[in-house]
């Protein structure tokens, strides 16, 4: 074979083997290792939804001390009952509460300074988030906010900022 011939079969070797695989909200979760969300993405049935490519999404990611944190009370054991069953509303309540509503990535140049309510996937919540603190509050009373402590982490679908707390929707209220 000729060098030419050589060149066409290692382009094409090349295009075929450097062809990488998207980056998405998920697997952005599991490469930091954050176990807890990566196994309440996967038993509320969103490991599909925060996968898709045709959207962005801007998703605050609790950490598992985060998830510790909020001890052994009855809505954690809801969270993280297996199988879910009955409670798999609940869970997929409190884990959209985490994504912007929007169809956009909002890194953290794009985070108001003044907090601004913003829309979540949980059905008729939003979130006042802002960067002069850095903090995302949930709108609720007494249902806590988080710090940022890690911006920006880009994915294909979106932008993943790491918080300190896991925020709790309005409904987790009447639980």
């Amino acid at each position: 074979m000729h060098a030419r011939g050589r060149g066409l079969l290692l382009l094409l070797a090349c295009g075929l083997a450097c062809i990488s695989a998207q980056t998405t909200i998920v697997s952005t979760v599991v490469a930091r290792n954050q176990t807890t969300l990566e196994a309440l993405i996967a038993n509320a049935d969103l490991t599909t939804t925060l996968s898709v490519t045709t959207r962005e999404f801007t998703l605050f990611a609790p950490t598992d001390a985060a998830f510790n944190a909020l001890g052994t009370n009855s809505l954690v054991a809801k969270l993280t009952a297996s199988p879910v069953g009955q409670y798999l509303p609940l869970l997929q309540d409190v884990l959209k509460y985490h994504v912007l509503e929007q169809n956009a990535a909002v890194p953290s140049s794009a985070l108001p300074f003044t907090a601004l309510n913003m829309n979540t996937l949980s059905p008729g919540s939003s979130l006042s988030v802002g960067r002069s603190a850095p903090q995302v509050n949930a709108l609720a009373p007494g249902v806590g906010a988080a710090n940022i402590t890690t911006f920006d982490l880009a994915a294909d679908n979106g932008v993943v900022h790491i918080v300190n707390t896991v925020l709790l929707p309005p409904s987790t209220q009447r639980t």
